[in-house]
């Protein structure tokens, strides 16, 4: 359905200022059907600055069973959730036995098991599968999109802490999300919300963070301006290289915590940015069509000699950079995942079939094209040997990069 207004504060001139055209939706299956395809264009509200997708795709095709990414399998996402713990109980005074911690779109339940076994954990989860694997790590399991009526009804207590990784940015109302989020708040909680960050995904070029399960794109002023209206704040902040760029906000009732200055800085640096202006967005769309340019006349000249080129990683992201890229199994052979839950089948949108790494380190492609490019330095590490052995890793973000 077509947004006729911001998400976050109900203003209606919204600018267009990217379009990705009518992408199919990510899905990884057996059969050679095509998923739903949908609008991905983003816009800027001219009010409170968010930049947002101007189309929501139904959710009943976007959390399926079938979802395909699992919190554990990755070692650097592994220890950024280890990293969040840490730093969230290093903000709270309390003792471990008094601490209830909620962590909200707890996917596998990797992060709660980073937390001490006295602390009292819930994992609230939609997907069934995933709901099912957090239990092992939490004193208690909510499977639903979270909403006070159907937590409160579950849990009865209120957080300490409260994480929400990785999903704030899929909410369709965040004005009724952090309301129902705020009546489970202790007055002294500290809330951390991690997720892509706007002025980052701007200087990576990581078009690609563009989803349809991603609604928003939030900057530390669009975040500030949406949580203000609710009594709360943004009180520090950091720059996480997860994910190609994204920023950790964490968050209290307005004045219970002193501001840091790295708060202030990032404010002056988005200034700077000029993230109110079309102009920035131009540009951004401009780099974007010229590397797509780059990548695709390499990936068919590699082609064109007869040499293999499979996918490194079948990621979810990956769909919107495959798409619009014009990449399909005419170019790509296989796509290479470490979960098994995808072997021996393809991605839907373009027809690639996904196989194990054992099979692809039997067949030694030529080439690896890296969707997951934000973790580089982990796969150059893990895949030292296949280079070593004459092997080459394509890597299309932030710029091209023949390795």
């Amino acid at each position: 359905m077509k947004i006729k207004k911001c998400r976050s504060c109900s203003f209606k001139d919204l600018v267009l200022i990217l379009s990705l055209g009518k992408q199919y939706l990510s899905d990884f299956v057996k059969s050679n059907k095509k998923p739903k395809a949908f609008p991905l264009n983003i816009v800027l509200c001219k009010n409170c600055k968010l930049v947002q997708l101007d189309y929501t795709s139904p959710s009943k095709y976007l959390y399926t069973e079938r979802y395909g990414y699992k919190s554990g399998i990755n070692q650097t996402m592994k220890d950024e959730l280890s990293n969040i713990v840490k730093k969230s109980l290093e903000k709270i005074k309390k003792s471990k036995k008094e601490l209830i911690a909620i962590d909200i779109g707890a996917n596998d339940g990797t992060l709660l098991s980073y937390y001490p076994k006295e602390v009292y954990r819930v994992a609230v989860e939609p997907i069934k599968k995933f709901a099912n694997e957090s239990k092992k790590y939490s004193n208690k399991v909510v499977n639903d999109f979270f909403n006070f009526k159907s937590f409160d009804k579950n849990v009865k207590k209120k957080a300490d802490i409260i994480t929400v990784i990785s999903c704030f940015y899929d909410m369709e109302n965040p004005n009724k999300f952090i309301e129902d989020m705020k009546k489970i708040m202790n007055e002294d909680a500290v809330v951390v919300i991690q997720q892509n960050y706007l002025v980052e995904m701007l200087n990576k070029n990581a078009f690609d963070n563009i989803v349809h399960e991603h609604l928003e794109y939030y900057s530390l002023l669009s975040l500030n301006n949406l949580l203000q209206k609710h009594g709360l704040e943004v009180f520090d902040v950091e720059i996480r290289e997860l994910n190609g760029g994204s920023f950790r906000t964490f968050i209290a009732n307005k004045g219970q915590r002193k501001i840091t200055k790295r708060v202030l800085k990032m404010q002056q640096t988005e200034k700077r940015m000029k993230l109110d202006n079309k102009d920035t967005y131009v540009k951004f769309a401009k780099r974007i069509k010229e590397n797509k340019i780059k990548v695709l006349s390499t990936i068919r000249k590699i082609v064109k000699d007869k040499k293999r080129i499979y996918l490194y990683g079948a990621s979810t992201r990956g769909n919107t950079l495959l798409q619009y890229f014009e990449l399909s199994k005419n170019l790509i052979s296989y796509a290479v995942e470490r979960n098994p839950e995808k072997w021996g089948k393809k991605i839907a949108s373009v027809g690639i079939p996904i196989i194990s790494e054992e099979q692809a380190r039997k067949d030694n492609p030529e080439y690896m094209l890296v969707l997951p490019w934000f973790f580089k330095k982990e796969f150059l590490k893990r895949e030292a040997n296949y280079l070593k052995t004459g092997g080459h890793f394509i890597f299309p973000l932030p710029k091209l990069d023949v390795i």
